[in-house]
């Protein structure tokens, strides 16, 4: 692996809310190589090498996650610089057949930018979508999610929230009017770790850390249903830092902090819920008695969903975000 030598960039000092893109004072700079080298060597371990139990892929991703979204920026056009707030994380592959990912040959490269594609051509509308990958050319497809960015120096600003809006946000910052114009762009790489790439991360010196919620992946379907699927669709994939401000999957981040063994008031101000509505989810959840294959063949409703995390997922450990040890 080449040596990385690295400008961290303190945004704080890079872009005011209003996007504006004058410094308001010198840049912090420092070396920080053996950082980003920590990031490339968890990304490029194969599913052997991660381990075969869920808790070591939790643990795995738990890391990834940590890294991504208390030291990272995302910097577009080398103006806007945003944190991640929302991510998820799909691998196919060895001992982890998560059948919910894409598995287009893209995702068998690690640290590169792959647009969500179907036969070979990039989606379009709102079905638009961004992963940074974490595959292995010889052994799994690895996609991390990206569906939730906020600009980087307001921890008080509104998160763009949904793969489709991220990408948008890229394409408009970019000038670009489709995805095929911003990757046929010269000034344009694959790799993250570019120096001079209009879409590339940079590590930063975080001043804000906040704790992570990890839940269930949004928009999961079971129109298909083999078993992979079953065992997969409600694994805790999903982390979020943001949870009073993302609408999408709400009852995911209420039923998690449940979960976690927060009280009804608790989560309510977590998540800036009504109590009448987080309580709904969680009397289904509690009261579920179902077998997981309850509902093979039934249309999925946030009800159902609620029935179906708790036939899945009752009995087994919270899911914390892995702590660092000392």
């Amino acid at each position: 692996m080449e040596t990385l030598k690295r400008k961290v960039i303190d945004t704080d000092t890079i872009e005011s809310a209003s996007g504006s893109s004058t410094p308001s004072k010198v840049p912090k700079i420092h070396d920080v190589g053996a950082e980003f080298k920590e990031l490339r060597r968890l990304m490029e371990l194969a599913p052997d090498q991660i381990g075969s139990t869920a808790a070591e892929f939790h643990g795995h991703f738990d890391k990834i996650a940590k890294y991504l979204m208390n030291s990272v920026a995302m910097v577009i056009n080398d103006k806007h610089y945003y944190r991640l707030v929302e991510i998820e994380f799909y691998l196919n592959g060895g001992k982890h057949p998560d059948v919910f990912t894409h598995s287009d040959k893209d995702q068998k490269t690690c640290g590169e930018w792959y647009f969500h594609k179907m036969n070979g051509s990039y989606k379009g509308g709102s079905y638009k979508g961004v992963d940074i990958t974490f595959g292995r050319h010889d052994t799994c497809f690895g996609g991390i999610l990206i569906r939730g960015i906020q600009l980087s120096n307001d921890p008080t600003a509104i998160i763009i929230e949904g793969p489709c809006l991220v990408v948008d946000q890229v394409l408009k910052h970019t000038n670009s009017k489709m995805i095929i114009n911003l990757v046929n762009n010269a000034s344009f790489s694959k790799s993250i770790f570019s120096e001079t790439s209009l879409l590339r991360i940079v590590p930063t010196k975080q001043k804000i850390i906040r704790p992570l919620i990890k839940g269930p992946r949004v928009g999961l379907t079971l129109k298909k249903t083999d078993k992979e699927r079953v065992d997969y669709l409600m694994k805790e994939y999903r982390y979020l830092n943001i949870p009073e401000q993302h609408s999408k999957g709400k009852p995911y981040i209420i039923l998690a902090l449940h979960r976690q063994g927060k009280t009804l008031q608790q989560i309510c101000d977590i998540t800036k819920t009504k109590q009448i509505h987080a309580s709904r989810y969680i009397d289904l959840y509690e009261k579920n008695k179902n077998t997981p294959d309850f509902f093979i063949g039934k249309t999925l409703n946030t009800n159902l969903m609620c029935e179906i995390y708790a036939a899945i997922r009752k009995g087994q450990p919270p899911a914390f975000v892995e702590r660092d040890r000392k």
